[in-house]
């Protein structure tokens, strides 16, 4: 072989060698990996009734939310006030009231109906203004992943609810983690403007009960923790509990039925998610 094509080759090998080892500055070696997120939900609380005449209306909205968004929006109704009890005397309840629904609405001192609070924050807000704040709360990302897991025995009627919540590398999550039953398609009564009165009405997203307390329970994570909480519920007795308070109350419908669950704390609603109670259900 040529002497001069070695002597080329042996400088072009140093000269590879020279740069390789050359020390880079930190930013040319480090690449930035952004913060891990995980997709929001947004919780819209409605209280409505089945007296409330433009309550369908914002049963209008949450269904073209929903359309929309998918199930990125949960929707919890919330029959609630005076328009959830008959009149004149707005004593005895209509059948999708309960004293929890009551106590929320009482607690967020709800003016008037239709009206919702969107992922516990900002207050009352009519229905008109949901779509605007459903898309504001969506471009925040969340710093908490919640995963469901139910178990439903039709024999006993119980229902196990495995909750497993993980927190977001470099964030810590402080607040309370809050289980609802809700329910779809319940045929009850519902008052309409001009005195129109449809007795086959469907209401979906009915909150029937809760599951762990009218507030929940406290939760902490620190950076990149996971816990996973264990839930128990006999829905024959928890309907039993229910019909002390509102003889009326419809039955529970498993195939019908959801778990919503949702962590918050004084700075709103961390992150929600709504699971079917039987995963394979036809809802």
């Amino acid at each position: 072989m040529n002497f001069n094509i070695l002597k080329i080759t042996a400088i072009a090998a140093l000269a590879l060698a020279a740069v390789a080892c050359d020390e880079k500055d930190t930013d040319e070696r480090l690449t930035y990996v952004p913060p891990v997120t995980v997709e929001r939900g947004v919780l819209i609380e409605d209280f409505t009734g089945q007296a409330c005449i433009n309550c369908p209306y914002a049963t209008d909205e949450i269904h073209e939310l929903q359309q929309h968004y998918g199930n990125k929006v949960v929707a919890v109704g919330l029959h609630s006030g005076r328009f959830a009890k008959r009149p004149p005397l707005y004593k005895r309840p209509y059948p999708l009231w309960t004293a929890d629904g009551d106590t929320y609405y009482n607690f967020w001192n709800i003016s008037s109906q239709p009206k919702g609070i969107i992922n516990r924050t900002g207050g009352e807000q009519l229905y008109q203004a949901w779509s605007s704040l459903v898309e504001q709360s969506l471009q925040n990302k969340s710093n908490l992943a919640i995963d469901v897991t139910n178990t439903y025995d039709a024999a006993t009627s119980t229902l196990k609810i495995s909750t497993k919540l993980t927190a977001m590398p470099e964030s810590t999550v402080e607040g309370k983690l809050q289980l609802w039953l809700i329910q779809d398609a319940i045929t009850a009564v519902q008052y309409f403007p001009n005195g129109v009165i449809d007795k086959e009405y469907t209401h979906n997203h009915v909150f029937r009960c809760n599951v762990n307390g009218t507030w929940g329970e406290d939760v902490t994570l620190a950076s990149s923790e996971t816990k996973t909480i264990e839930k128990s519920i006999d829905l024959t007795q928890k309907l039993s509990e229910l019909r002390q308070d509102n003889a009326d109350a419809p039955d529970f419908v498993a195939e019908k039925m959801s778990v919503v669950a949702f962590v918050y704390n004084s700075y709103g609603v961390v992150n929600v998610v709504q699971v079917p109670l039987i995963p394979t259900a036809n809802k």
